[in-house]
């Protein structure tokens, strides 16, 4: 006997209400920032400074200061603290990773372990993914990466990549000029801008300022810098959390 079944009834779904007028922002703040300077000019021991921040430090930066700290040595060590954060998440207002370059250097090892168990690197023989020939190695180096700091996702309202810096020189019309820039690889680099909304370059200058640090968020073209967020756009200023954060005040 065959049984003749009612087709199932798919009810359209209202109707798509689009806006009519600009809508206000929904954030002020910086979800994720990026600050970067040079080698001792401050980071960690600013961070430290940041109420409530849990650093996650990836150098032992935090041995010589008071910090909210917990130390990570490797990528399995990096992993157990990303979920210990989600249960429960927001357990801290912030978190930074410190530093972000030092993760890059994990993913070249774990990138390195998945191109070798993968049929098409079984053969590979050398120590790094990098030594592919025509770059096909920073593929498996950038999807590690991304899946690092894709651990922290959802951990935080507020996420701080620290980096190094790295002096770069472009050739500008026959002109060599050098050029200060996060120390990431290529595209890890623009993928990791991209997804900031700020990013800070961090410094200290005897003469104009007698050392204290301050913080640049000025777009030039020798730095790189700017922001997304109204109150930090265009602004170089002695470091303040509280100017960074305005929900500090």
């Amino acid at each position: 006997m065959t049984t003749t079944q009612t087709p199932i009834q798919i009810q359209p779904s209202e109707k798509l209400l689009l806006p009519k007028t600009p809508l206000p922002p929904t954030t002020t703040d910086p979800r994720v920032l990026i600050l970067y300077g040079a080698p001792k000019v401050g980071k960690t021991t600013t961070l430290s400074q940041l109420p409530g921040c849990l650093i996650i430090d990836l150098e032992d930066g935090t041995d010589y200061i008071s910090a909210l700290r917990v130390k990570a040595h490797n990528m399995d060590e990096l992993e157990r603290i990303a979920q210990a954060l989600r249960n429960p998440p927001d357990q801290y207002p912030y978190i930074a990773i410190d530093t972000v370059s030092a993760m890059e250097d994990w993913a070249e090892i774990r990138g390195t372990e998945r191109y070798k168990n993968n049929p098409t690197g079984k053969n590979f023989k050398g120590s790094s993914v990098l030594e592919l020939p025509h770059g096909h190695g920073y593929l498996w180096l950038r999807l590690a990466f991304q899946e690092l700091l894709g651990l922290f996702s959802g951990t935080t309202k507020r996420l701080i990549l620290v980096c190094h810096l790295r002096d770069k020189f472009l050739d500008k019309g026959g002109q060599e000029v050098a050029v200060k820039d996060l120390e990431l690889t290529g595209k890890i680099r623009n993928i990791t801008a991209s997804k900031a909304d700020s990013i800070g370059y961090l410094y200290r200058n005897l003469t104009t300022n007698q050392g204290k640090l301050m913080v640049s968020f000025q777009t030039f073209e020798h730095v790189s810098c700017g922001s997304r967020c109204g109150h930090l756009k265009g602004q170089n200023f002695e470091f303040d959390w509280k100017k960074v954060y305005k929900e500090l005040k």
